[in-house]
């Protein structure tokens, strides 16, 4: 099921109008692993926040809402454990 996170991802790519395979060649991540952060199947590893916002080219706000939602899915996938 997606998550939050994933599916902010997913609507700021398109809305980049980047394809998985580009976005994923950017960030240096397959764009199988980019479609399982997408689909919430993986979470988005801290090491790709920084790409992905760069990649993405978020504003500042978005930036912010970015790692809102990074922080909640890590907890959850915290308590999930």
């Amino acid at each position: 099921m997606p998550t939050k996170l994933g599916e902010y991802v997913r609507a700021m790519r398109l809305e980049a109008e980047l394809s998985l395979r580009a976005l994923g060649a950017e960030i240096g991540v397959s764009f199988t692993s980019l479609s399982a952060m997408e689909s919430g199947k993986r979470g988005v590893p801290r090491k790709y926040r920084k790409p992905l916002s760069e990649a993405l080219r978020m504003t500042p706000k978005e930036q912010t809402e970015f790692a809102r939602l990074w922080d909640l899915d890590m907890d959850a996938r915290e308590s999930a454990k």
